[in-house]
């Protein structure tokens, strides 16, 4: 058997990390959450009041999901084709979509019922 010579290792201590400001955000925030589309998403907006809600349009239907859940609340699924740019009204109250099909379509965001073709 060959003789070996035992090599010296010396145990060094982990660095402590020091906190900044610049730390101390980024771990306030939370995990981003994924959300599962059937269509690439055409076009997110939110709502400018309470409760918060946020229309993502995407395929044939307009989703509307709430901000503090970020679970689907309301599914406008009132399109026979593509559905584009659905978009709150400044009082958050209404929403309108249009369409592939050449129209734009008027949601009532509470009771989901379609106002004007």
């Amino acid at each position: 058997m060959a003789n070996f010579k035992r090599t010296n290792s010396k145990l060094y201590s982990k660095p402590t990390q020091k906190l900044t400001p610049d730390i101390e955000y980024w771990k306030k925030l939370g995990v981003p959450v994924l959300l599962k589309e059937f269509g690439a998403i055409d076009y997110i907006d939110f709502s400018p009041l309470e409760p918060n809600y946020f229309a993502v349009t995407c395929s044939v239907r307009v989703q509307v999901y709430s901000a503090l859940t970020k679970l689907p609340v309301k599914n406008l699924n009132k399109f026979r084709d593509v559905a584009y740019g659905g978009s709150f009204r400044s009082d958050g109250l209404l929403l309108c979509a249009g369409s592939e099909e050449s129209q734009v379509k008027l949601f009532d965001v509470e009771s989901k019922s379609l106002l004007r073709v």
